[in-house]
């Protein structure tokens, strides 16, 4: 276990969760002071996945007016040019 600690302390700072003493595993804390660390760790991820999706959000509406305006200005495009061929018609046909 001893070889193994700090691997698994790298593992857990790696997906997010710091580890503030090693000696954590040879005294570990008292099972309420472990819930309460669990469910600050729970609250502060709820905010950040928030966040996360805000952003994801935010960045899909800028998406999405871009593309409108894209489209609007093919839309145009377009109209106009099916009025030059109703006015090329219509010339034809005088």
């Amino acid at each position: 276990m001893q070889g193994e600690l700090p691997q698994i302390c790298s593992f857990l700072f790696d997906i997010g969760l710091e580890v503030i003493d090693i000696n954590f595993f040879k005294n570990p804390l008292p099972p309420e002071e472990i819930q309460k660390i669990i469910q600050q760790s729970q609250e502060e991820s709820k905010k950040k996945t928030k966040e996360v999706q805000i952003a994801i959000q935010v960045q899909e509406e800028e998406r999405k007016k871009i593309y409108t305006d894209e489209r609007l200005g093919t839309d145009k495009e377009i109209i106009d040019r099916t009025f030059t061929k109703i006015k090329q018609i219509t010339e034809l046909a005088k």
